[in-house]
């Protein structure tokens, strides 16, 4: 088991964590934000490799292959990397594409449901004060800092009444902030709600529909790239030139604005011309900047290293431009894997919707869900963790229910550590 000591250093990095990716957001000294954040991202990297074998003893097992083969590609483009990069841009991207292409081990991180419950209750029982204290009044309610409530909103369902109401008000409170600008919060956390509804009603959801509700959330992306990225489809099926999406985006409001096609039109052409569309260009570079430098060009403060933007918002996009369609294959199949297990292989009624939630977000990975390794990302990380993990899929409803409520409640947190979920599994 791991010592109290190193669980209560990981659960003061994650709140850190949180604290500094707020104050570089805020633009407060982004020097030393950003070098304070990557130390503890490679702090919390190190702990998970160091006990990886305690936080997640199968990590080796079939289950994992696919997370596995993925390091593995990642191991072997950041060698690559560090061979070709050829300045110190290039090495600084290196580090960082290595950092955010990582993510993956917080599957090790939140396999233990003891361990997940001790991480998680501590960031929603403090992470609170520095929040309200140092970052609300400028930041507002963003999912920049408070990302880890969509866990709790997936699962409000499973709380007392008075609880799950305070959740879900603080899931539309996520849905609903600067719902003019920002797009992608809302359709976040309306999915999020959707799933606890969902949860809800579980003992009435036949297995079939719940199948099926995974394949059309994987199938979500088809939906995505006709209807979401429609300068992007129309250029790729010759339905439209690319020139004509750039004109027609400069005379849109924001609200109008395709952000994302004129990127994907500039990654995979840039794949394609400098052959790298299999393996990858490695986290030292980036995808050539050709029609999509009209959404930040105007921007004179940012420079591009050989006219290449090093990393985007869509989490799949990166993963394609620095480990081509292998790393991007392989970084799907954890997703498909994952959602896989949840639905097939557990004991309980609620993990299979939370499959069905994690195979969506494959689907929204196309749109936005940046790898930063931050702690945007922990609400993603410990869904699809707990979705691999056979000690929450071998709960019972009840004993799952008991785990959610300890995240919220010491009360609760001590009657799951009587339950002894992980001796009677182990």
């Amino acid at each position: 088991m791991l010592s109290p000591k190193i669980l209560h250093t990981l659960s003061f990095l994650l709140i850190l964590m949180a604290i500094c990716h707020a104050n570089v957001c805020m633009e407060e000294d982004m020097y030393f934000g950003n070098w304070l954040m990557f130390s503890v991202q490679i702090a919390v990297i190190t702990i998970i490799y160091m006990y990886r074998n305690v936080l997640c003893s199968k990590y080796l097992t079939e289950d994992y292959k696919y997370v596995n083969l993925y390091l593995r590609w990642t191991y072997i483009l950041s060698v690559i990397g560090f061979v070709v990069a050829d300045n110190y841009i290039e090495y600084r991207q290196l580090f960082v594409g290595i950092v955010s292409l990582l993510v993956p081990v917080l599957c090790w991180l939140f396999c233990r449901p003891t361990i997940s419950l001790n991480l998680l209750s501590a960031w929603y029982k403090y992470a609170w004060l520095p929040f309200l204290f140092l970052f609300y009044f400028k930041l507002g309610f963003t999912q920049f800092y408070m990302q880890p409530i969509l866990v709790l909103v997936c699962l409000f369902p499973l709380f007392p009444k008075k609880t799950a109401m305070m959740i879900l008000l603080l899931g539309v409170l996520l849905a609903t902030k600067d719902i003019e600008e920002e797009r992608a919060p809302f359709i976040k956390a309306t999915v999020a709600i959707l799933t606890g509804i969902a949860i809800s009603i579980r003992n009435v959801l036949p297995t079939k529909i719940i199948r099926i509700g995974r394949v059309f959330c994987f199938f979500c992306s088809v939906i995505v790239f006709v209807f979401v990225f429609g300068d992007a489809y129309d250029v790729f099926a010759g339905k439209a030139d690319v020139e004509e999406v750039v004109h027609s985006n400069k005379e849109r409001d924001v609200v109008e604005k395709d952000t994302r096609s004129l990127l994907y039109i500039d990654v995979v052409t840039s794949a394609i011309d400098n052959e790298y569309l299999i393996w990858g260009r490695t986290p030292a570079r980036g995808f050539d900047i050709t029609y999509s430098g009209v959404l930040f060009w105007f921007d004179k403060t940012i420079s591009y290293n050989k006219n290449e933007r090093h990393k985007n918002e869509m989490v799949l996009s990166n993963i394609l431009t620095w480990e081509g369609l292998v790393g991007l294959l392989l970084f799907s199949l954890i997703y498909i894997r994952g959602s896989y297990l949840a639905v097939y292989r557990s004991n309980n009624k609620i993990i299979p919707i939370l499959g069905c939630f994690i195979a969506w977000r494959w689907s929204w990975g196309w749109v936005e869900d940046a790898n930063n390794f931050l702690i945007t990302d922990v609400d993603l990380w410990a869904l699809i963790a707990i979705c691999y993990s056979s000690y929450f899929r071998r709960m019972s409803d009840g004993e799952f229910i008991v785990w959610a409520n300890g995240l919220l409640s010491k009360k609760h947190r001590q009657l799951f550590q009587r339950l002894k979920i992980e001796e009677r599994n182990d």
